[in-house]
């Protein structure tokens, strides 16, 4: 007597029969996907799919954090670096080296961006070298381009490649000495570094 409250089939006849027991038994492998030996076949699916899209999710986001910390870094980092690309071969500068670009003998600091936002403000010193009327400017200021000195280009930022279009021109017209400045005028205003307007 003791066993029949283990065993429900067991169970006396008014309370259940076997055929009750059975389908219960029966509906509860079907709902859990035991029939057939499914249950192990869905549960390797489902973890294999988690570990894919885990990983999947892991690289994406790792790529992102990666660019959002090289964009980061301090000054010896110029932003923007990947938007410059490598077969230009010209030289990055940094903020501490645009700020002594300044102060160096024979140098020249270029601005890029459009004339009217050089009118506005620019880095102090700075000439007008606009890629939109480049051969104008070029023309104009031909005794700057004379001899030898250092030219430091910049534009906007991190995100504008007109320094580099300027700076490819001007080594196509034969200046040796040309370098960019990725971190550009943002960078350079957000540093409180010397600025003027005309």
């Amino acid at each position: 007597m003791a066993e029949s409250g283990m065993n429900i089939l067991n169970w006396p006849k008014n309370l259940v029969d076997n055929s009750t027991v059975i389908m219960v038994l029966n509906s509860s492998k079907n709902f859990f996907g035991w029939q057939h030996g499914r249950l192990l076949p869905q549960a390797v699916a489902f973890v294999i799919s988690s570990v894919v899209l885990g990983i999947g999710t892991m690289v994406f986001k790792g790529k992102e954090l990666d660019r959002h910390a090289r964009e980061l870094r301090d000054a010896s980092y110029q932003p923007g670096l990947d938007l410059f690309p490598e077969e230009a071969e010209m030289r990055r500068v940094s903020l501490i080296e645009a700020r002594n670009f300044l102060t160096a003998t024979n140098s020249v600091v270029i601005d890029a961006r459009p004339l009217k936002d050089f009118q506005k403000s620019h880095i102090a010193g700075a000439k007008s070298l606009s890629e939109s009327r480049f051969d104008e400017a070029f023309a104009q200021q031909i005794n700057l381009f004379a001899g030898k000195k250092k030219f430091m280009v910049y534009c906007d930022g991190q995100h504008c490649q007109m320094s580099l279009r300027v700076g490819q021109r001007l080594k196509e017209a034969g200046i040796l000495d040309v370098a960019i400045f990725p971190g550009g005028w943002q960078q350079w205003r957000e540093a409180h570094l010397p600025i003027e307007s005309q």
